[in-house]
């Protein structure tokens, strides 16, 4: 299940986030932001984005860069752009 969360939450102290942190780089950047949207189960993955704008980023704990997709849709008039592992698409479709 998951939740909205702030930016001091403790995933972003996870150390298999940690050892993410430069290929996520810009997951750093959005947490400078005012507001940013957060959402998670606060252990396995998190979804974060700046504004609408910018694109959806999302980490999970199963290494993003064995396999990843580039998806996107329109939500209200706005492209919705995210990247995520196959793992997580085939979890949210279910």
């Amino acid at each position: 299940m998951y939740k909205v969360i702030d930016k001091y939450n403790k995933i972003f102290k996870s150390n298999e986030f940690q050892k993410d942190k430069y290929k996520f780089y810009i997951v750093f950047k959005i947490l400078t932001d005012k507001n940013p949207i957060i959402y998670s189960n606060e252990e396995d993955y998190f979804l974060i984005r700046s504004d609408n704008n910018h694109p959806i980023w999302i980490w999970t704990k199963n290494n993003i860069d064995k396999s990843y997709i580039n998806a996107g849709y329109i939500k209200d008039g706005i492209l919705i752009k995210f990247s995520c592992s196959k793992e997580m698409m085939k979890k949210c479709q279910n």
